[in-house]
């Protein structure tokens, strides 16, 4: 998601860039496989939205009433039918 996010970026960019009287008469942008250029001015941008997304960090939380029904559950389900 991440890398799709930087793609498009790298193309918005790449537009604004180099925009000629021919881009600015056909401004539909159709999906294509080819990579954008890299462009130097968001190479520390990208960096650091690597590094923002590497550094997510997860943790497990919950509140009493998740505990209480996680048990409550498992209860249910070891009991006799």
């Amino acid at each position: 998601m991440t890398e799709s996010f930087l793609k498009r970026m790298r193309w918005k960019a790449h537009f604004f860039l180099n925009t000629t009287s021919e881009h600015r008469e056909y401004p539909f942008h159709l999906k294509t496989r080819k990579c954008p250029q890299v462009v130097p001015q968001l190479e520390p941008f990208e960096s650091d939205m690597f590094n923002l997304v590497e550094d997510i960090k997860f943790r497990k939380a919950s509140t009493p009433f998740q505990s209480q029904l996680n048990n409550d559950i498992t209860r249910i389900n070891g009991s006799d039918k």
